[in-house]
């Protein structure tokens, strides 16, 4: 039942076939066109974190709204069937243009990370006049929930999980979940992880890309590898900029010097708009973590490639009063990677 009723919330976005067909979008053009963004984002409190059933819906009123420079695709489903939506903003009939790809709640209970990918993809909408130069140049796709079963199985059940939903596994079929963060296919296995389908933490999974959301992220990140130049994950919650590799400590990219200074630049940006001073680090320099997305865009040849750890003082409980906050940290973050990307 639930692969219908996840389905049937999606049916205009998908014509004939399968979850993964092509898909057919009917324009709808106001006669007040600038009028669009307050009206329809008034409609959504960008203060609160919200389900993933309301995420699923502000998203296809996008959709419906903004056909002229946003399509919003379902690119895979979850373990649990629920949709995973790429929204792509942007030139839509020329997949030539350089692509910054951005995603977010890859961990169930980093809250603050679909929150304040929501907000940016606000700013898309409230700027799309500024936005319609910039999308000129390059695309901007956004994936804002990675683990919707993990995300709203923390909304409802236990608030601190972390993993997937798949399983049950483990010697007594009562263990779930697997680190979507450590399943990547790039040097999986090799640190940072456990081969424990009991462990609440760091469980690989049972092989590479073993996941539904993992296998999911990775063939549209293998689609589009020539476009995208820029990858950028949001996590919480250490206020840190992270770059490759993740995999083990001492061993970096070729084009290091390139990350470290981009990474600064985004650092100076959150510290003179919100006073935040984030670090920027290797990922392996936090701890090693292999089989991680942003270790898997580098090796795919992304030249730019981070995790942004958003800071939080409440650690993974971020409350919804520092929401704007963080938003305005990742915004100008992104900002400052768009320009970067333009100016190349």
């Amino acid at each position: 039942m639930k692969v219908f009723l996840y389905l049937a919330a999606f049916l205009t976005f998908v014509v004939g076939g399968s979850l993964g067909a092509p898909h057919i979008y009917t324009p709808i053009f106001p006669a007040k066109f600038s009028e669009l963004p307050r009206k329809v984002t008034d409609r959504f409190d960008f203060g609160r974190f919200h389900s993933y059933d309301e995420i699923l819906t502000y998203s296809k009123t996008l959709n419906e709204t903004f056909a002229e420079f946003l399509n919003v695709e379902v690119i895979g489903q979850t373990f649990e069937n629920r949709p995973m939506i790429l929204l792509k903003f942007g030139d839509l009939y020329n997949n030539s243009k350089p692509i910054i790809f951005i995603d977010g709640g890859i961990h169930a209970r980093e809250w603050i990370s679909p929150a304040t990918v929501l907000s940016y993809i606000h700013h898309i909408i409230a700027k799309n006049e500024s936005f319609s130069e910039i999308f000129k140049i390059v695309n901007i796709f956004i994936l804002p929930v990675v683990n919707p079963d993990g995300y709203e199985y923390s909304r409802t059940t236990s608030r601190m999980w972390r993993k997937n939903r798949s399983g049950p596994r483990g010697p007594f079929k009562k263990c779930y979940g697997v680190d979507l963060n450590r399943n990547f296919g790039f040097k999986w296995a090799v640190a940072g992880t456990s081969t424990n389908p009991c462990d609440s933490e760091i469980y690989h999974g049972s092989k590479p890309n073993s996941e539904p959301e993992t296998l999911v992220l990775e063939k549209v990140l293998w689609k589009y590898r020539k476009q995208i130049k820029a990858y950028l994950t949001a996590h919480s919650y250490g206020g840190e900029i992270l770059y490759p590799w993740g995999y083990a400590k001492g061993v970096y990219p070729k084009d290091v010097e390139d990350l470290i200074k981009l990474g600064n630049k985004m650092k100076n940006a959150i510290k003179k708009h919100s006073g935040t001073e984030y670090k920027v680090m290797p990922s392996a320099g936090l701890y090693p973590a292999a089989g991680a997305s942003d270790d898997y865009a580098k090796s795919l040849g992304i030249k730019y490639s981070y995790t942004i750890e958003i800071y939080s003082e409440n650690h993974f409980l971020e409350k919804e009063e520092n929401i704007p906050i963080r938003s305005k940290e990742i915004k100008v973050a992104v900002d400052t990677v768009v320009q970067q990307i333009v100016q190349e």
